[in-house]
């Protein structure tokens, strides 16, 4: 009975299949009909504001470099300290438009300028300029010497990627002194015109430098007492000839040695009309120094010498009114205030295989 009961469900089931109407489908969900997106009206932004979408520019981080100099208000003649920090790599500068040369030292970079004085050697200008006009000058005695300027000028120091500095060049006068001397001296003959004029033009072309430096920090001034500043002006038996002391004057007796301020190579011993006895060491990173009146010369052209090393003894050689040191400083554009330069805090130059200097080797290469 149970067997007959399956058989005739399971006849039913076919029979529904075979039944059912060809191409009918199955029944499938009811999907709704796809809704169409609104269009999006443009956004009304505040005049000024700058779309969602669209990225803010960045801001370029603020420079590191740092830029300080030794004095803002100098007077002509003054030397000036610049010490740059915040960078690896040798800086690039500029004082006044003439390039800086910078050198390694613990914590940033240094170099030195000339603010100039107007009337004494250039360095750019020692070949073109006539120094028996202009440092040993033939100007009348009733003219006076040229009048400082009665308005502060100005020298721009310029950095690359880095800030500035404005110096104010304040007016001075410098005095003028009476000296009197061997009229030979006072009043030198014209057909000396052309030596006197060679041996100046050698000892600025011993002075101008842009070698690697060779001191070891700052320079020595001569032990005794100062006997004539620096940027005078002197006229000699109240003559037509008038002069600017481009130097410093230290009272010293006759014979006693007379040694470099810093270490640096012998460029130049020479015998000058009125310079006399001259030896020029170069210090390099554009410092230099000058002896003159020297007698019994101690060194030779070529020669590296060290601080306190003697050059020769103080003579009565040149014009000169009794015996004594002279020395000169120059800088980069010319001579300067040694009183100043002395006081100037300079850096002991890093060694060439030191960390800032291998930085600058590499910088220069690109």
């Amino acid at each position: 009975m149970l067997r007959r009961m399956r058989l005739t469900l399971a006849c039913a089931v076919v029979g529904a299949l075979v039944l059912a109407p060809a191409g009918a489908s199955a029944v499938r969900p009811k999907v709704p009909p796809e809704k169409k997106p609104a269009d999006k009206k443009p956004d009304k932004k505040a005049p000024g504001k700058k779309p969602a979408d669209q990225k803010s520019e960045k801001k370029p981080p603020a420079s590191k470099v740092k830029l300080t100099v030794s004095s803002t208000k100098p007077k002509p003649g003054d030397p000036i300290l610049v010490k740059v920090t915040g960078t690896t790599g040798m800086p690039r500068g500029t004082a006044g438009g003439r390039r800086l040369l910078f050198f390694p030292v613990k914590g940033g970079w240094q170099s030195v300028f000339s603010v100039p004085l107007g009337d004494a050697p250039e360095a750019e200008e020692a070949a073109e300029q006539s120094f028996w006009d202009v440092w040993h000058g033939r100007q009348p005695a009733a003219t006076p010497p040229p009048a400082a300027p009665d308005k502060p000028t100005t020298i721009k120091v310029s950095i690359a990627d880095g800030p500035d500095a404005v110096l104010t060049v304040k007016p001075h006068e410098f005095p003028e002194e009476a000296i009197t001397i061997d009229e030979a001296l006072a009043n030198p003959p014209a057909e000396q015109a052309k030596e006197i004029d060679n041996d100046n033009a050698a000892v600025i072309a011993a002075l101008r430098n842009s070698d690697p430096p060779m001191f070891k920090g700052r320079f020595r001034a001569p032990a005794g007492k100062k006997s004539s500043a620096f940027g005078n002006w002197r006229r000699f038996n109240q003559s037509e000839h008038r002069s600017r002391h481009l130097g410093l004057d230290v009272v010293a007796r006759k014979g006693a040695p007379i040694r470099s301020v810093a270490r640096g190579k012998v460029a130049l011993v020479r015998s000058g009309i009125l310079m006399g006895g001259t030896v020029v060491v170069v210090h390099g990173a554009g410092l230099a120094t000058c002896y003159f009146h020297v007698s019994d010369f101690a060194v030779k052209a070529g020669e590296m010498v060290e601080a306190g090393q003697v050059l020769g003894k103080v003579g009565v050689t040149g014009r000169t009114t009794g015996p004594h040191i002279h020395v000169g400083i120059w800088a980069r554009g010319g001579f300067v205030d040694p009183a100043v330069f002395f006081r100037l805090p300079l850096g002991a130059p890093l060694a060439a295989e030191e960390p800032a200097a291998r930085h600058s080797s590499k910088s220069r290469s690109r």
